[in-house]
């Protein structure tokens, strides 16, 4: 029988990331929520552009 993926809409994701950020034990509420682990952090990195990026350094911005 073939898997049906989930589709989770953006504020829920939204939702799921800001409460992650405030959890010491991802693993834990990836667990609650139905999803793996991983998955969480990819919403993280889609969600929280600005934290996924390396900040640039001096001299790359004076340039």
């Amino acid at each position: 029988m073939k898997q049906v993926r989930k589709i989770y809409d953006r504020a829920f994701k939204k939702k799921e990331v800001q409460l992650s950020y405030g959890r010491h034990n991802i693993s834990e509420l990836a667990r609650k929520l139905g999803v793996i682990t991983p998955q969480l952090y990819d919403w993280r990195k889609e969600l929280s552009p600005i934290l996924a990026k390396k900040p640039k350094k001096i001299t790359q911005i004076l340039s």
